[in-house]
């Protein structure tokens, strides 16, 4: 069902995230007609991806939010934004 979205509020439920992930390994995974992805699933490389990409976020966020909170540097949103991506 589509809405509105409400400014702070997500639609998206982490089951939603699992589902997901679970879903691209499923289609990583598969034996069907495939051919070339049929091979071993690196799991260490997809977990090393995947904790690079979370630390990345994870500084991006805090600079958002040291630049542009308004006990700290008060910038406005859009320069923060622009500075902390």
């Amino acid at each position: 069902m589509f809405s509105e979205r409400k400014e702070g509020e997500s639609k998206v439920t982490w089951k939603q995230y699992v589902e997901y992930i679970h879903h691209l390994l499923r289609l990583r995974l598969s034996t069907g007609n495939l051919g070339r992805f049929t091979q071993k699933f690196p799991i260490d490389r997809f977990i090393r991806f995947g904790l690079v990409g979370l630390s990345g976020v994870f500084v991006d966020m805090a600079l958002l939010y040291l630049l542009s909170d308004p006990s700290t540097l008060a910038l406005p949103l859009r320069r923060s934004k622009i500075i902390a991506g």
